[in-house]
């Protein structure tokens, strides 16, 4: 009886200690993709001002788009709008709207501004 109550305190200290280290590193994961993603769209807003256009890549920016786990996704929707992007787990995106010049946690058509 002693030795399950000695198993069960440790899977339960281990799953604790799991799920904040878990919690923890998601969320430092998602602040530090953010800030990188502030630096991205600060440089798109420089080449949109220094050639009254959008770039229509990173590569015209001089980043090199690569894929895997802690990339920044460039989409331009059109001459005005863009999206900049990145996994949070499977199936799931943080995404920057220009329109909004917000991030958010769900993909959405842009909202263009009225004239």
């Amino acid at each position: 009886m002693r030795k399950y109550k000695y198993i069960l305190c440790s899977l339960g200290v281990l799953l604790i200690l799991f799920s904040v280290w878990f919690f923890y590193l998601r969320t430092a994961r998602e602040e530090r993709l953010i800030k990188r993603g502030d630096a991205l769209v600060k440089r798109i807003e420089v080449f949109r001002s220094e050639h009254n256009r959008l770039p229509n890549s990173l590569e015209e920016i001089e980043i090199e788009e690569l894929d895997g786990r802690d990339v920044l996704y460039y989409d331009k929707r059109d001459s005005l709008y863009y999206t900049v992007s990145f996994g949070t787990s499977l199936g799931e995106s943080k995404l920057y709207y220009s329109d909004t010049k917000k991030w958010e946690d769900k993909y959405r058509e842009i909202k263009p501004l009225l004239r």
